[in-house]
């Protein structure tokens, strides 16, 4: 399913863009470009590892090692953060 196609659809395109954003500097992003000037055509679905009957292109168990690995990732980036605060609060109470 292609999301930009479908919101196209669904809004009112008479009415001017309904989804305009208000910029109050101009150092602003822009918000006049399409979604494939900004990000590029980017791939609309999964590539299926293996065929499916129901055309499902969603391997549960890759979609959880994505998780458990972005998990993981998060868990670390946290740990050293909260290590590097820890060493701050003990500077600036003395310790």
């Amino acid at each position: 399913m292609d999301f930009s196609a479908v919101l196209a659809s669904q809004t009112k395109q008479g009415l001017g863009n309904p989804l305009s954003l208000r910029t109050t500097s101009q150092k602003h992003i822009s918000t006049n470009t399409s979604t494939s000037e900004s990000y590029g055509d980017d791939l609309l679905y999964s590539t299926p590892t293996q065929p499916s009957l129901d055309q499902n292109t969603v391997d549960q168990q890759i979609e959880i090692a994505k998780y458990t690995e972005n998990q993981i990732h998060f868990d670390a980036a946290f740990t050293r953060l909260n290590g590097a605060f820890k060493g701050l609060l003990k500077v600036l109470r003395g310790d």
